[in-house]
């Protein structure tokens, strides 16, 4: 039977640690899934430049991490999320006063060789083929990740583009919340024929050479001209787990946030890092892993706003 596991997986926090070094400067860097790998390669070109900085990684769903980030015994130095609008929700201001909207993204529905039906998929039969009758489909939970609730979003605004009432409710019914097991690779599953189609970002499917469809600007979350009609599309997160509090998610183009925790242990190494990110090398790295950097980044929020990142950005307080 079909499986189409619809977002990229979100499993519990995954730590990644440097190499020991008596005596080195400790970074610790907490960030969205679709981030790690990209920061992986930053901090190894940084570490270049700087021998003594000891990184560590921590990765996970960026509604996660941010909630996690609160807790004082979990404190990063440097924090990136895949949609920047979860830092102001959730940070600001007791545990961030700024943060930069520090590349754009797109969705895209990723399948394997494997993939029943991919000769047959396209941008505009793909909800047919999601709806087919015996066809099993996956979702992750949009309480702990942007790239869950932006499936959510996508498929309310399929709703209208295609002009088929009820069809977002017929998308969502049709596929259960899926929990990941500690540890699963998706795209591994995936090439293996666990399942069919995966919704996921256009720069993971990039750079790991998948083969995807590309939805139509109106549904990719990735057109900046296209912002009021985004907004169209709404739903609501748990502000907690189980709380009863809520805040409301707007569709709108994909940026992703990168801040320095107000109580970051180690912010003058934090602050050279996201300098570092923001220099001529580190944007070449995000360009390579398939993201759409912005000429100049925008920073917003109270501030201050570092020295260090003083004409890197242009901020908005």
């Amino acid at each position: 039977m079909l499986a189409v596991l619809l977002v990229l997986g979100v499993a519990p926090l995954a730590a990644q640690a440097g190499d020991s070094m008596p005596g080195g400067s400790p970074l610790l860097v907490t960030s969205a899934g679709s981030l790690r790998q990209p920061l992986a390669d930053l901090l190894a070109a940084f570490v270049r430049e700087n021998p003594g900085v000891v990184p560590r990684q921590e990765s996970g769903g960026s509604v996660e991490v941010v909630r996690r980030s609160r807790d004082s015994a979990h404190v990063p130095d440097v924090l990136g999320t895949a949609d920047y609008v979860l830092i102001p929700a959730f940070l600001i201001p007791s545990h961030a006063s700024w943060y930069i909207k520090i590349v754009r993204n797109s969705m895209v529905l990723a399948y394997s060789e494997r993939s029943r039906f991919a000769a047959e998929v396209n941008a505009k039969n793909w909800p047919e083929l999601l709806l087919r009758p015996g066809v099993r489909t996956r979702r992750a939970d949009p309480s702990l990740d942007p790239g869950a609730y932006r499936v959510v979003l996508i498929y309310r605004l399929a709703e209208r583009f295609y002009r088929r009432p009820g069809l977002a409710a017929q998308l969502e019914g049709a596929a259960p919340i899926w929990t990941p097991r500690p540890g699963e690779d998706v795209y591994a599953q995936m090439a293996a024929g666990e399942f069919d189609f995966l919704w996921t970002y256009q720069s993971q499917a990039v750079s790991r050479g998948l083969h995807y469809v590309t939805l139509p600007p109106q549904l990719s979350l990735g057109d900046s001209t296209l912002t009021a009609w985004y907004a169209g599309a709404s739903l609501r997160i748990a502000r907690e787990l189980g709380g009863p509090d809520s805040i409301e998610i707007r569709g709108e183009p994909i940026q992703y946030g990168l801040t320095i925790p107000i109580r970051a242990p180690h912010r003058a190494l934090a602050e050279r890092f996201v300098a570092f990110v923001l220099s001529d090398e580190g944007r070449e790295i995000l360009r390579r892993a398939g993201f759409v950097v912005p000429a100049l980044p925008e920073a917003v929020g109270p501030g201050p706003l570092p020295a260090e990142l003083s004409g890197r950005v242009r901020y908005r307080p």
